[in-house]
């Protein structure tokens, strides 16, 4: 993400579009995991608001990497789209991988079967 937001300060479209490309290959397995074995196993300790909360916020982040990759696609990018598209990183996508670190305290609660 934050290689991300240095290709858009710089409106580098293709490094852009190169790491957008690689957070979709990367994302998609790994929201898979969380949503399929992570989530489940965890909610015993967060509860089913949360546990509805993480789903959201995977939406969340599909939709604005959307978002970006539609306006990057078209081939540059203005000035003030790439500040706009750096906000959204850091305020829509970036906070997910942050919250994903707080989530592994909770693993090392789990016991070795359940790991």
């Amino acid at each position: 993400m934050l290689e991300l937001i240095k290709a858009l300060n710089k409106k580098d479209v293709q490094k852009s579009l190169e790491l957008l490309i690689l957070l979709d290959k990367l994302g998609g397995p790994h929201f898979r995991f969380e949503e399929e074995t992570l989530y489940p196993i965890l909610k015993k300790f967060f509860g089913e608001k949360y546990y509805q909360y993480l789903l959201k916020v995977h939406d969340r982040v599909i939709a604005n990497a959307k978002k970006i990759v539609e306006i990057v696609g078209k081939g540059y990018i203005t000035e003030d789209e790439a500040r706009m598209l750096i906000s959204m990183v850091r305020s829509e996508i970036l906070p997910h991988p942050i919250e994903c670190e707080g989530l592994t305290l909770l693993m090392g609660r789990l016991s070795e079967e359940e790991l």
